[in-house]
């Protein structure tokens, strides 16, 4: 889904289609902070679709943008902005890491997420971090980006299943 058609779908959710109150520049923002939380989010899960292969020369090796961690035990260290080997060897090797979802610059580019469930997190987190700017705090919204964090995190609602008494 590319940016532009995501953002017209959360102006709608937040009731400003004309886009008077939230400027697209501002979505994107919101739209990258809610990427790099739903990217964190999936990493701390350990989701599959967060690893990358990346070969490694320890000492030329540049770490790669958005790499968060190696994903089990690995013979190397971040020194500065490369790879460097625990055991002094420059052999290349592969590792596997965690590495989190790029950001969007413009309305033109693919979301980095596009499975349904990513996408409704994103919406969630958006609509939550627009409004917040103007004082919309809905607890329907805040309810939800919880759950799906919590979901993500593998954190289980005490009252998961309980149905709601009326007043």
């Amino acid at each position: 889904m590319l940016v532009n058609e995501f953002i017209k779908r959360v102006s709608v959710r937040l009731g400003d289609e004309a886009r008077i109150t939230y400027s697209s520049k501002e979505l994107i923002s919101c739209l990258n902070d809610a990427i790099s939380q739903l990217s964190l989010e999936r990493i701390a899960a350990h989701d599959p679709l967060m690893i990358k292969e990346i070969t490694v020369t320890p000492g030329r090796t540049s770490v790669p943008a958005g790499f968060v961690r190696f994903v089990g035990q690995e013979p190397f260290y971040i020194d500065g902005a490369k790879f460097a080997s625990l055991d002094g060897s420059t052999e290349k090797r592969t590792a596997r890491g965690y590495v989190a979802k790029a950001h969007v610059e413009s309305a033109g580019d693919d979301l980095p997420f596009d499975d349904a469930t990513s996408l409704g997190a994103l919406m969630d987190y958006v609509v939550v971090l627009a409004g917040a700017r103007v004082g919309y705090a809905s607890q329907v919204e805040s309810t939800l980006a919880d759950r799906m964090s919590g979901a993500y995190t593998g954190r289980s609602a005490s009252d998961a299943g309980a149905v709601a008494k009326e007043s």
